[in-house]
């Protein structure tokens, strides 16, 4: 695999665990998209200073 993929294949896995609990775990579904919601603008930003 191309190293350019890298990152979409981490966040590909990451989105399926993601679903997994957002489909299981009804009660959580409320923070868990407000934790999602509050720290995907930062995602860049880390790509940024990470990268």
């Amino acid at each position: 695999m191309s190293a350019s993929y890298a990152y979409l294949t981490g966040d590909a896995l990451l989105l399926i665990v993601w679903l997994v609990f957002f489909f299981i775990r009804k009660d959580l579904r409320k923070q868990q998209l407000v934790v999602s919601l509050v720290s995907a603008p930062l995602a860049p930003i880390s790509e940024v200073f990470w990268f």
